[in-house]
């Protein structure tokens, strides 16, 4: 094993060209360990080194400093070459949930040319601890283009079906909207959390064979409940798909009304 014993000797070894990566990782692990403020520079400087786990172990070490202003010289590395940098950058950025400046900054990547970083940043921002994440995440839903961003915030969106109401009505939205059979099916799987039966109701929609009950029974708000569970299917035409949803946000809205879905109430 490669052992210093001086910080000295640990920021020499930082700082020199015939290094190798090995014997510096070795030494950014031990000043992170001991968080010597005198080598914090040497790390940041390590950011942009040649060698994808020398970056990795830096960031490491930077985020054991929790210094206010080096912390966002890590935000960059969320765009690094190496999956395996990304990933360190952003799991170090996500344990400062408390720290706005932090949180803007990452956001800002939400806007990047590459659908890998938004997705990555989704996940990322979920863990913060700020009022407005939903809002984000389900706004990036509804803008983004790309399908596996879309998925990962429904999947997100979907942790918060049973703490706020904006979840369940942001699913509904996108599922009128999309066309795409996989993001309606990643929607419809969320949904049936609340009711088994929702899923069985929308996929006959999906496939033009839902037939519907007696549309005057809808007006009875005693009887929404029973079309999605207890009533069977009174057989009187098609409705498309649209038309379903339309009568699951009926449904949703009921349920949240009637404080039976979320469960904080």
């Amino acid at each position: 094993m490669f052992i210093l014993s001086s910080v000295d000797q640990l920021i020499s070894v930082l700082s020199s060209a015939g290094a190798k990566a090995e014997e510096k990782i070795e030494a950014i692990k031990s000043i992170g360990y001991s968080k010597n403020i005198r080598a914090l520079d040497s790390l940041v400087g390590l950011l942009d080194d040649a060698n994808a786990e020398v970056r990795s172990a830096a960031i490491w070490a930077i985020g054991k400093y929790k210094d206010k202003e080096k912390l966002p010289k890590i935000i960059p590395k969320i765009k690094d070459p190496e999956e395996s940098v990304r990933t360190v950058a952003l799991k170090t950025l996500a344990k400062f949930t408390s720290n706005p400046e932090i949180l803007k900054e990452i956001l800002k990547l939400l806007d990047d040319s590459d659908p890998k970083i938004r997705k990555m940043v989704l996940e990322a921002i979920n863990e913060f601890e700020a009022t407005n994440i939903l809002d984000i995440i389900i706004d990036r839903l509804d803008k983004d283009d790309n399908k596996d961003v879309k998925l990962k915030a429904v999947e997100l969106i979907g942790g918060y079906m049973f703490k706020d109401p904006k979840a369940c009505k942001a699913m509904t939205v996108q599922l009128e909207k999309t066309t795409d059979f996989e993001i309606q099916m990643a929607i419809i799987d969320l949904l049936a959390k609340i009711d088994p039966y929702i899923k069985e109701f929308l996929m006959l929609a999906l496939k033009g064979r839902k037939k519907i009950f007696v549309e005057d029974v809808l007006s009875k708000e005693a009887s929404i409940d029973l079309i999605y569970r207890r009533n069977a299917p009174l057989v009187m035409k098609v409705r498309n798909f649209k038309e379903e949803v339309e009568q699951l946000r009926k449904y949703l809205d009921f349920l949240i009304e009637k404080n039976q879905l979320i469960t904080g109430n």
